[in-house]
């Protein structure tokens, strides 16, 4: 009888944090200032964050570029943003990172470890989908991307990723806060007279 061994899901958890931490490590004052950010730690961040993805797509809807010069322009964005971060002149000017920014840093090393389980997931069962139900797979895909390019066609696609990448950005902001459930129970309160009168 042979004996195998079996990684439990935290230990395998703790294992890929602590990779992300090491590959993220020179990027640690501005992931967690990203983070900062992203989850409306001051009042005025929402604010900041959806004024810098208007200005970005404003100017790409003003000068018009071709999609090789914008995906160029992207590419030269993050290559001197990567480079300036990883310098030691820039190294040097950071202030030592405390305890609180230290655990921050981890907890987001956690959370895009869940957040990649679940891309892996969600790409497992598309794919044992297509193998165990290829016709349900089939009308799924039909259905959504025909969906799509007919949302394409009616809505101009400049604005319709805009919109997409707002909602993405502002998600994680409106989650921390409790958004979410605050307005969902408001519009629940005021259906539910609603089903009353008509019942």
């Amino acid at each position: 009888m042979y004996e195998q061994e079996f990684i439990e899901e935290s230990d395998f958890d703790e294992l890929e944090a602590k990779k992300f931490y090491i590959r993220l490590k020179p990027y640690e004052v501005a992931v967690c200032q990203v983070d900062d950010v992203l989850n409306w730690k001051q009042q005025y961040h929402p604010l900041l964050s959806s004024g810098c993805i208007a200005c970005s797509f404003f100017l790409v809807w003003l000068f018009d570029p071709s999609v090789i010069s914008l995906v160029s322009g992207i590419g030269l964005t993050v290559t001197c943003v990567d480079f300036v971060l990883r310098t030691k002149t820039m190294r040097a000017l950071r202030s030592p990172t405390s305890a609180d920014q230290d655990e921050q840093f981890k907890l987001i090393c956690y959370r895009l470890v869940k957040f990649r389980r679940m891309a892996i997931s969600i790409a497992r069962n598309l794919s044992s989908n297509r193998e165990n139900q290829p016709h349900k797979h089939f009308m799924y895909c039909v259905a959504f991307f025909g969906s799509l390019a007919w949302i394409g066609s009616k809505v101009h696609n400049l604005l319709l990723i805009y919109i997409i990448v707002t909602v993405l950005v502002l998600l994680p902001g409106v989650k921390k806060n409790g958004f979410s459930g605050k307005y969902y129970q408001i519009l629940v309160n005021r259906i539910r007279p609603q089903r009353i009168k008509i019942q």
